[in-house]
């Protein structure tokens, strides 16, 4: 998955770049998931944060008190 422009966590971690694809079941109301290696999982919207067309919002120097 293009980590570039997508970000995806799961339970706590990103896995962004060990994801092949990423799709809603409206059938079992949950998300499958395709990893690099093979192996698929599915896994509970509730326990999965997927952000779209990242942004940067702050450059590193942003983050110094200034005085």
């Amino acid at each position: 998955m293009n980590t570039r422009y997508n970000m995806i966590i799961i339970k706590g971690e990103i896995k962004t770049p060990d994801i092949i694809s990423c799709m809603y079941n409206s059938y079992t109301k949950k998300t499958d998931v395709k990893f690099n290696n093979g192996k698929g999982i599915t896994v509970a919207t509730t326990k999965m944060t997927i952000f779209k067309y990242l942004k940067e919002i702050y450059k590193s120097n942003d983050l110094v008190e200034k005085k």
